[in-house]
């Protein structure tokens, strides 16, 4: 008999504490698992879901899928020069998040990388995204098991083309050196493609790109000498035919200083914190460029009396006043914003203040599933609106408090998570509850624990060692609420094992 079969025999007997199994009904689960080391020799996420069949004398095991090996090969085109660029990279993009695995290729344009088996994205990024080299996105990419030596995978980067344009100020045609010219994937805008390009001294840029459709965005240059209202060139075909070039015609705009405070709604008393602005930038010639025009935003620290000061280009902007909070401190400000448009030839755009409201004053009560207020219950509140601050707060034990909060807070939509308290064991007993509310004045909001059920699990490697210190999160398959939150053992005996709730 084998480790693992011997230990699960070991947990089903302490696990049947009375002699007929529960009535609970079966469950199905899904499961996330953290460690410290996240691509270690044997350990890696779950790749199914588990079912639990409600009886006390079942152990759920899950195996933790070894990862495995991609080794590949990245090669020039065929009809390029045979020259592979330097400093190239492979992203893997497993999650919806670029560069979850990354690494370098070796002297020999060979890639090598333990990943979890799954399906990729794989970007292959020459000057690691920072050149003038376009990236190349090879998707899906498979890899389920370790890719014998020999059976790599081969990567040809696509030939590019060379494209030729300028950059110059709107009808007087004077060029504009310093100008950034950035490119993306018309299909792809998420997932880079590593090509920029700044204008020389007589306005005009160069880079290569492999045949395709594309979005250009053109501003100005980052030293600040000439300050270039963004604009941006939505699916253009590149390259063009043979002797023509980009043209991008801007107008260079003047800033205008904008002033104001962030103030308490209904007085004058300063509010400090930050400044956040939004807007699009004006087109003086009513789009008759064709080439729109970008969006503009900006972010800045009030001084100690609330007051701020940025330049601005011509156009309609909203700015966000955000209070500062230090950690656990109750809110004593809600966010504001203010709507303001800054006209061409205004000379200045003064008096902006923004009216900062305050919190609003909410209760919210925990309840077991009995009825009983639930004492002792943590709840977790965060923001669905930028800064999407989060707090922490405890249900009372007596009085009106008991098994409730009272307080205040931002007026904002929130993600509130009740967290009941654990037995006198130190063992939790009850499945969290979460719900998405808008808390406004005088909310009242009521949450009711289900009745859950306990059940052992273990978690252990593809080659049958327990995993102990593993942080496993049980979800809702279906809807992805949590259900609980809870960390392996690791001692000697029962190095792996876990103890979790589901609602029933």
């Amino acid at each position: 008999m084998s480790r693992l079969l011997a230990l699960l025999v070991i947990l089903t007997s302490l696990g049947c504490d009375v002699e007929q199994p529960t009535t609970s009904p079966p469950r199905r689960m899904s499961y996330s698992l953290y460690e410290a080391s996240s691509l270690s020799a044997e350990r890696a996420q779950p790749t199914n879901e588990y079912s639990w069949s409600g009886r006390e004398s079942d152990t759920v095991a899950i195996q933790m899928t070894a990862p495995v090996t991609a080794r590949a090969n990245v090669t020039p085109s065929e009809t390029s020069d045979g020259q592979l660029p330097d400093e190239i990279a492979v992203f893997f993009d497993g999650a919806g998040q670029l560069g979850d695995f990354g690494n370098r290729l070796d002297s020999t344009a060979q890639f090598e990388q333990r990943v979890l088996p799954s399906t990729y994205d794989v970007l292959v990024a020459p000057d690691a995204l920072l050149g003038r080299h376009a990236a190349r996105l090879i998707t899906p990419v498979p890899v389920i098991e370790t890719i014998p030596t020999g059976e790599e995978l081969v990567w040809a980067l696509p030939e590019p083309e060379i494209v030729i344009g300028e950059v110059v100020t709107w009808n007087t045609g004077v060029p504009v050196p310093g100008a950034i010219v950035s490119v993306f994937r018309a299909t792809e805008p998420r997932l880079p493609l590593g090509v920029t390009a700044v204008t020389g001294s007589d306005g005009t840029f160069a880079f290569e790109v492999p045949e395709g459709r594309y979005d250009i965005v053109v501003s100005g240059p980052s030293d600040g000498s000439v300050v270039v209202a963004p604009v941006r060139r939505l699916d253009q075909q590149l390259p063009l035919f043979e002797g023509l070039s980009l043209r991008f015609e801007v107008w260079p705009v003047q800033p205008i200083p904008a002033r104001g405070r962030l103030v308490r709604a209904g007085s004058a008393d300063p509010v400090t914190g930050r400044v956040r602005i939004d807007g699009r930038v004006a087109d003086p010639f009513n789009n008759a460029t064709g080439i729109r025009t970008g969006r503009y935003r900006v972010e800045l620290e009030t001084e100690s009396d609330g007051s701020w000061e940025v330049e601005l280009p011509a156009g309609t902007y909203t700015a966000t006043g955000i209070p500062r909070y230090a950690v656990g401190q109750a809110p004593t400000r809600g966010i504001g914003n203010l709507e303001f448009d800054i006209p061409f030839g205004a000379t200045s755009a003064d008096g902006l203040d923004v009216s900062m409201p305050g919190p609003v004053t909410v209760r919210i009560e925990a309840y077991n599933p009995d009825g009983a207020p639930m004492i002792g219950a943590t709840l977790l509140l965060r923001m669905h609106s930028a800064p999407r601050y989060a707090w922490r707060y405890v249900t009372g034990a007596s009085g009106a408090l008991e098994g409730a909060f009272v307080g205040q807070v931002i007026e904002d939509k929130y993600d509130i998570e009740l967290i009941p308290p654990p037995d006198e064991d130190g063992k939790a007993r009850l499945a969290r509850v979460q719900v998405t509310q808008q808390l406004g004045p005088n909310t009242l909001l009521q949450l009711s624990a289900r009745r859950s059920d306990r059940f052992q699990g273990f978690v252990f490697t593809a080659n049958e060692q327990p995993a102990g210190d593993i942080r496993v999160m049980v979800r809702d398959p279906d809807s992805g609420r949590l259900w609980d939150s809870v960390v392996t053992r690791d001692d000697s005996v029962f190095s792996g094992v876990f103890d979790a709730v589901v609602p029933r």
